[in-house]
């Protein structure tokens, strides 16, 4: 369902004063204007402000930490349901190993499959990864290279190195060509380049 324009107002004030948190002295106000401006939106069910309302904890809001991420995961897992691609890639990142949530393989391979499948760099090259690999979901190269070419295509930097590594030295089916390799590296030094951890 589409979002309404007087929600998606709402929802950019408070991704401003999210951002404004993040440089400001004391956070603790940017982050208060945020949450209320997210609670309603939340109780919408909007997938965007649930997984930014998931993104942090007022002093004294939980009791604990287990009942920050309990709560947390609750709203992502929302979000992940509803479609929101970044929801489900964090997913992703939980399940896998070293993640916050119980280590399962399959379940993380999902989350991924279905980022990925919506465009999201990050999703495109954990799922051609474990593509590659046969990890958490049946091995098939050709579609993992077609995978981490789409990400390498939107800029993800993890899925450069991969694609101009590859023609370097002519591995995954890539016939060697330096010519290509030089092409896909220098792609790394645009601005628009996409790391990991721009989300």
């Amino acid at each position: 369902m589409p979002i309404s324009k007087s929600d998606l107002a709402q929802l950019n004030k408070a991704k401003a004063a999210m951002k404004r948190a993040e440089y400001a002295p004391d956070a603790s106000r940017g982050l208060r204007d945020a949450r209320k401006l997210l609670k309603p939106l939340v109780e919408k069910n909007i997938p965007e402000a649930q997984y930014l309302a998931a993104s942090f904890a007022l002093a004294h809001e939980f009791k604990s930490d287990a009942d920050f991420n309990k709560w947390r995961y609750q709203l992502i897992h929302k979000a992940a349901e509803s479609g929101y691609a970044l929801a489900q890639f964090s997913l992703g990142q939980a399940y896998a190993q070293y993640g916050n949530l119980k280590h399962d393989t399959e379940t993380s391979a999902y989350w991924f499959s279905l980022s990925a499948e919506q465009g999201y760099p990050c999703g495109q090259w954990e799922h051609g990864l474990n593509l590659l690999g046969g990890r958490g979901l049946p091995k098939d190269e050709a579609l993992g290279i077609t995978f981490i070419r789409k990400a390498a295509e939107n800029k993800y930097e993890g899925a450069l190195h991969f694609i101009a590594d590859a023609y370097e030295e002519g591995k995954f089916g890539f016939e060697k060509d330096p010519q290509l390799a030089t092409f896909w590296r220098e792609k790394l030094h645009n601005d628009d380049v996409f790391h990991y951890w721009d989300r």
